[in-house]
């Protein structure tokens, strides 16, 4: 039996996790449960757990914190995070930390969880089968990447790859046949969430590696490895044999690492890969090769697509002339603060880029000079390092065409803001009355920026440094202060109150109200009645 700790504030969160699998079924004990991080640690230290589940929000020692010590006391140990705070700093902490899962606590499921477990408990199983091991992984772990870049580097340089055949064996890369597919990946820039920024760029692909690298267990032959400029190779070794779609099995591996990629990090990944078999003393020259060729994809809108060695770059040499005159009317467009012509604009640039096979490396670098005269016009100090850095690293036309879109009209909206007069930026207490006046109406941020005559997008921004929360649980807050009011003052049911609020679902009404309270409306309403019965008896006494 594999032991695990629980640990949350939530008292009845504790309580709820503790039934929420059949511990037993899965070969686990729960040695501590408790509701304190110090009491944790004490705890930890005496019974030594496998797994422990923690809240991540504790207060005195956060579960990051607490995990972090316990590291320290035992390596090994497997964490699995939950939290009410779907902010990635958390996620990436929470990777630099090797945590098996990061659960949100509302969407928690006894299946999520069980799914979660069983991971854990695989990794618990592996590491005990290959103890022999541990001391010579343990040993080159932290140097295991740069180790592995190197190698690559001898390839590329031109040195007999039998020659490092056993090196790379020391590295866990077994080559041991004479033929290769090769391919690369490239993050689509476009598809990063909000939250992350060039900073986590390292962490997200240190996520994307370990990800590629589980799956690649499953296919022999398989390496997944980064070169000194953070290119992401994906290189396969085989022998070929009838029985065996080796092309097949490849474009599986890459489609299946996309979907968990998509899936963890919600990251979109385009792939380029080697049409034809590549023999051993190719492969340095192929993987150079295929580097150098990656805008073969530009114009391709699937994200798999395979290197056609005939096909040679056939852009257009007037690329920056045939930009010209849509550049002009896309800052003649900015210089009227006119957005849904600047969107316009960019959409008739991906036809033109399209009809005319413009250059890539030129229609990037207008782009650039486009985003910098607006930044120069506005007078606002935005960091641009972001957008320049996944404006240069993206290889597909409709991931330049949506970070040019995002980028202007992040640029309208901060221009807008500037222009917007402080002594006219609607106050907390106009926007209160106008959720007072539709308490039983589900507002969202539109609505409210429609009502203020508010730009959507500069609204939810606004409001955001306004209340230092978004809009929706700002909204979610304030009606479930309204609704202790209704459940201590009125004789009313609780769907009556639920729907008077705006909530035709009781079942939602109540999982919000305990999310904001710890106490469910039934709970709350009971602890209110004896409340007000304990002081009218304490007033008969006296």
């Amino acid at each position: 039996m594999y032991k695990i700790m629980l640990i949350d504030d939530d008292v009845p969160m504790l309580k709820y996790l503790e039934k929420l699998v059949q511990w037993n079924s899965l070969e686990l004990t729960i040695c501590a449960a408790t509701y304190s991080s110090l009491k944790a640690l004490h705890l930890f230290c005496k019974t030594l757990p496998d797994i422990v589940i923690s809240d991540i929000g504790l207060p005195q020692m956060n579960g990051l914190e607490l995990a972090e010590k316990f590291r320290e006391i035992k390596p090994d140990v497997r964490m699995i995070f939950l939290t009410c705070h779907e902010d990635f700093y958390y996620a990436k902490r929470a990777v630099q930390l090797g945590a098996d899962e990061y659960l949100i606590k509302d969407e928690l499921t006894s299946e999520q969880l069980e799914k979660s477990l069983r991971k854990s408990l695989q990794h618990l199983k592996n590491s005990r089968d290959n103890l022999e091991l541990y001391s010579f992984r343990e040993t080159i772990q932290k140097n295991r990447d740069i180790l592995k870049q190197n190698f690559l580097d001898q390839i590329l340089v031109g040195r007999n790859i039998e020659d490092l055949i056993g090196y790379g064996k020391r590295l866990g890369i077994h080559w041991d046949f004479p033929e290769f597919i090769v391919g690369i990946s490239f993050i689509d820039f476009s598809s990063l969430p909000e939250k992350y920024n060039l900073r986590d760029l390292p962490v997200i692909k240190y996520g994307i590696l370990n990800i590629a690298e589980e799956l690649a267990q499953n296919v022999e032959g398989m390496t997944t490895i980064l070169d000194k400029e953070q290119n992401f190779y994906i290189i396969l070794n085989f022998r070929y044999s009838i029985s065996r779609n080796i092309f097949e099995e490849y474009y599986r591996y890459i489609v299946h690492l996309q979907q968990r990629v998509k899936e963890y990090l919600k990251i979109t990944l385009s792939f380029l890969y080697s049409e034809s078999i590549i023999r051993r003393p190719d492969l340095g020259i192929e993987i150079f090769k295929l580097s150098k060729s990656r805008y073969q994809a530009f114009y391709n809108d699937s994200t798999i697509c395979r290197l056609n060695p005939n096909l040679r770059n056939k852009w257009n040499f007037n690329s920056n002339e045939l930009l010209k005159s849509l550049g002009s009317t896309l800052m003649k467009a900015y210089d009227n603060n006119d957005l849904p012509t600047m969107i316009k604009t960019i959409n008739e640039l991906e036809a033109l880029s399209i009809e005319k096979w413009i250059n890539p490396i030129q229609f990037k670098e207008n782009g650039e000079r486009w985003i910098h005269i607006m930044e120069v016009k506005s007078g606002i100090s935005i960091k641009k390092d972001d957008f320049i850095y996944f404006l240069k690293h993206s290889f597909k036309l409709k991931e330049v065409i949506l970070l040019l879109k995002n980028k202007t009209s992040q640029l309208v909206c901060c221009l807008e803001d500037k222009q917007y007069d402080s002594k006219k930026k609607p106050k907390l207490q106009e926007i209160d009355q106008y959720i007072i006046e539709h308490l039983s109406d589900n507002i969202s941020s539109a609505d409210m920026a429609n009502f203020l005559f508010l730009n959507p997008s500069y609204f939810s921004r606004y409001f955001k440094k306004l209340a230092g929360e978004n809009f929706t649980d700002y909204i979610h807050r304030f009606k479930m202060k309204t609704a202790e009011k209704m459940l201590q003052e009125k004789e009313e049911s609780i769907e009556i109150i639920a729907s008077r609020l705006g909530y035709s679902d009781r079942t939602y009404f109540s999982k919000i109200f305990k999310k904001h309270t710890g106490y469910s409306p039934g709970e709350y309403k009971s602890r209110q009645t004896d409340s007000i019965h304990s002081r009218r008896q304490e007033g008969i006494i006296f």
